[in-house]
């Protein structure tokens, strides 16, 4: 069966998800065909034609999202839209997709609100038809590997961290990362639903939050960014977060997912302490970078802590690495030949295509994405004056950033770690 393909956006992870996309067309025309792409930035689209061209591969551009689903309605076969575009329009589009019953992968997040994922669920279910995230982090050779060395049933405790300066680079260039509104709970902790794996089908509750912060419009303003992109001058679930730990449970197992756009938390540091004097290897990266006049520090941590009765298993999703961190012994990691991303946009096709494919559960995804819901509505809910949530966020900020980059230069800030 032949998979027509059409995409929507080619910024960021979708231009890489092109030439995968791209590919597949050339080695496998039989069963892929890439039809259009819809992107309205010029650059962007010269380079996607460009590629394209010197690829071999023919395919339509449009200026409009419309003018893409008009074309895919009139394909007599079996359709898959790839939606790399602005989060803000990810439902949308999920919705439009099903409705013409078109199979459709999206980039996370799927929804930023728990209507829309409801939404979105009950038209997979009336219209037969399938809807994929790209969870990248499931096709990670590190989770992969755990799976096989971790006895779920004597799992104690899951600690996961993701945390960036993403929040920072949004303050510094507005403008380049206007896209960026969801928040670190969207835009991070999202990517955790692979600790589903760990838990056999068991149920997720929210026990608490804890260092919440918020984030702000602008460095000097009094306002706090929302999720869809606005602004507002009160505290609710439709603030983008900047930083949160949210612990939850499942029976016996106690889950905590740290999530930030404002830097590494102390606990990743202190993990990244104990990796590095076991293992001669970090577990984390800081180093200074530069926006324009502007130095910050840009940080990043993705990895996760699982306890057992007598292991603590740390998997670096960075690095791709795999410890045990209380016997000293490193697991050895498979090499895979094709990356995560191509191996998500693969998986998706088969699944399009009519083939079995080993993927998140429906019920999974619900118990998941309402988790992550209820971790904005509990931030959200925090009794605190949009005042001190905007000074306190900013004060932050402001720590990461040097104004005079001529300050990158002074030995003491040369090779720094977290």
């Amino acid at each position: 069966m032949t998979v027509h393909i059409f995409q929507i956006g080619c910024r960021d992870f979708g231009k890489y998800g092109f030439e995968k996309l791209v590919d597949k067309e050339r080695f496998f025309p039989e069963d892929v065909v890439l039809e259009g792409v819809c992107e309205k930035d010029f650059e962007r689209r010269e380079q996607a034609e460009r590629f394209a061209r010197s690829s071999g591969v023919e395919l339509d551009f449009y200026d409009r999202v419309d003018e893409l689903y008009d074309v895919a309605q009139d394909v007599d076969g079996t359709v898959l839209i790839y939606d790399a575009g602005p989060v803000q329009r990810h439902s949308d589009h999920i919705q439009r997709s099903l409705r013409n019953d078109f199979y459709h992968l999206a980039e996370k997040p799927p929804s930023l609100s728990r209507e829309e994922h409801i939404a979105e669920r009950k038209l997979a279910t009336k219209h037969n038809v399938h809807y994929k995230v790209d969870f990248i982090e499931r096709e990670s050779p590190v989770i992969k590997k755990a799976r096989e060395v971790v006895e779920k049933a004597d799992v104690e405790s899951i600690k996961v961290f993701r945390e960036s300066s993403a929040g920072v680079q949004r303050i510094l260039k507005p403008v380049e990362h206007v896209h960026m509104n969801e928040g670190c709970v969207l835009d991070k902790m999202i990517h955790d639903i692979y600790i589903m794996d760990f838990l056999e089908g068991r149920d997720v509750e929210l026990d608490g939050v804890e260092n919440v912060s918020f984030m702000p419009r602008s460095l000097g303003g009094e306002k706090l960014l929302r999720i869809d992109g606005g602004s507002s001058r009160d505290v609710s679930s439709e603030i983008s977060l900047g930083s949160v730990s949210a612990s939850f449970s499942a029976d016996s197992t106690d889950i905590s997912l740290n999530a930030s756009w404002l830097g590494l938390s102390n606990e990743a540091k202190i993990y990244d302490r104990d990796v590095r004097e076991k293992f001669d290897e970090d577990l984390t990266e800081s180093v200074y970078s530069e926006i324009e006049d502007k130095g910050f520090l840009d940080e990043e941590a993705r990895f996760f802590v699982i306890k057992e009765e007598k292991r603590t298993i740390v998997g670096d999703l960075l690095h791709s690495a795999l410890y045990d961190l209380e016997n000293g012994t490193e697991f050895d990691v498979d090499v895979y030949p094709r990356d995560q991303l191509y191996r998500v946009l693969e998986r998706a096709i088969v699944d399009a295509a009519g083939g079995d494919v080993e993927d998140v559960s429906e019920t999974e995804l619900d118990v998941f994405m309402n988790a992550l819901f209820d971790v904005q509505d509990m931030a959200g809910s925090k009794d605190i004056e949009v005042f001190d949530a905007v000074d306190s966020s900013t004060e932050k900020i402001r720590s990461m950033i040097i104004n005079d980059k001529t300050e990158l230069d002074k030995d003491d800030l040369k090779g720094v770690a977290s």
